[in-house]
């Protein structure tokens, strides 16, 4: 198998909340095999066992990280972990994918591409809002039979979680 038609061994770290996400668009991903999962919440665990017994269950991360099966590390928990965990990964010659934010400040994020080069290993956060309702919609529209192709777009987004966001105090920056 050639290294472009090679699928990619994952493991999940984090099953609950975005990792229940995360698993489910692995299932539609074609070229990766979902070979292990790790929580410490046991009745995540069980839960997203039952529904993938394929996938090996850990309770320790670090167990997933020396899995030899896993190639790929996907990494959805509390923002606090992103870095600490995807060091560790990339440390034991794994490529990483995360959450955003990859690190609570300038100088890990930093440490954490210089150190996914000098490994040579594939570092990914993912950002995007492609399944948000918002994004669904705009796309639908920006169709001939919409409003056809956007020259500007200009955005202001309203959340449930205004009153968290407001609050200086839920911000983290150096």
């Amino acid at each position: 198998m050639t290294d472009a038609t090679k699928r990619v061994g994952v493991g999940v770290i984090g099953v609950g909340g975005m990792g229940a996400v995360h698993l489910g668009a692995l299932a539609r991903c074609q070229g990766a095999d979902l070979v292990a999962i790790a929580d410490q919440d046991t009745d995540a665990l069980k839960t997203a066992e039952a529904d993938r017994p394929s996938a090996h269950p850990y309770q320790a991360y670090q167990d997933l990280i020396a899995d030899p099966a896993v190639d790929l590390v996907d990494v959805a928990l509390p923002h606090y972990l992103h870095s600490t965990i995807a060091r560790e990964a990339l440390l034991a010659g794994k490529d990483v994918v995360t959450e955003k934010p990859l690190a609570l400040n300038a100088q890990d994020g930093d440490h954490l591409l210089q150190l996914a080069q000098s490994r040579r290993r594939r570092l990914f956060v993912k950002a995007y809002q492609r399944a948000s309702t918002l994004a669904r919609v705009l796309k639908e529209e920006c169709t001939p039979a919409g409003i056809g192709q956007p020259r500007l777009i200009t955005a202001h987004f309203q959340s449930r979680r205004q009153d968290i966001l407001a609050d200086p105090a839920n911000w983290r920056a150096n």
